[in-house]
């Protein structure tokens, strides 16, 4: 009987072994979103929880359900523009054509107002279009357009990306594997791009 137990301790993992140490073995070489990216940075945790166990987040905060609402609603608004102003044989938006801009922009996204609630509807007219007290997204995504020197030759809308990129903080350089897409990007006269993200929130970090 004690032959029996001591073989039995003797048969269990021994006490240095990683996994009594915090190990969790290796880690997988598959891509990451860009946003699983953000969520690792603003807590490793989090990433841990909703990226590797795959752990469903609650949704049950109507704040953040209406700022997602709000994000999405942003993004279709500002890809329909740019897809019709493209479409228009327009490039660059200028000092000049400002107004032109305001009228298509007013033009384009009326029936996407219309699909809204009328209390939605008149939250979102007055974020795009400003106010008395603010000035609207639209003003200032085309005012920071028309007061820069570049020439827009051409724009990709909602671009996909994928592959190894090199990343460097703190001194220290990584290639990791990722995936996202890019709201826009400007393809300029002077042989550089310009990327555009647009963010309901706060920007990342």
């Amino acid at each position: 009987e004690a032959a029996a137990w001591l073989a039995l301790r003797q048969s269990r993992s021994a006490p240095s072994d990683p996994a009594f140490h915090g190990s969790a073995g290796g880690a997988s070489r598959e891509s990451y979103a860009v946003g699983a990216l953000e969520a690792y940075l603003e807590c490793p945790f989090k990433f841990f929880a909703r990226h590797v166990l795959r752990l469903e987040e609650e949704d049950d905060d109507e704040g953040a359900r209406r700022a997602r609402r709000q994000g999405q609603f942003l993004h279709r608004v500002f890809q329909a523009f740019f897809l019709e102003w493209g479409e228009a044989g327009r490039g660059a938006i200028t000092l000049e054509s400002l107004d032109e801009a305001r009228m298509m922009f007013a033009r384009t996204v009326a029936p996407l107002l219309d699909a809204l609630s009328e209390d939605e509807a008149a939250l979102e007219r007055t974020r795009l279009f400003g106010s008395a007290a603010a000035e609207g997204l639209a003003e200032i995504v085309f005012r920071i357009e028309a007061e820069s020197a570049a020439v827009v030759l051409e724009r990709l809308l909602e671009y996909r990306l994928a592959g190894p990129f090199e990343l460097q903080a703190q001194g220290r350089r990584r290639r990791v594997s990722l995936k996202g897409i890019a709201d826009r990007i400007d393809l300029l006269n002077d042989g550089t791009l310009r990327v555009n993200d647009y963010k309901a929130g706060r920007p990342p970090n």
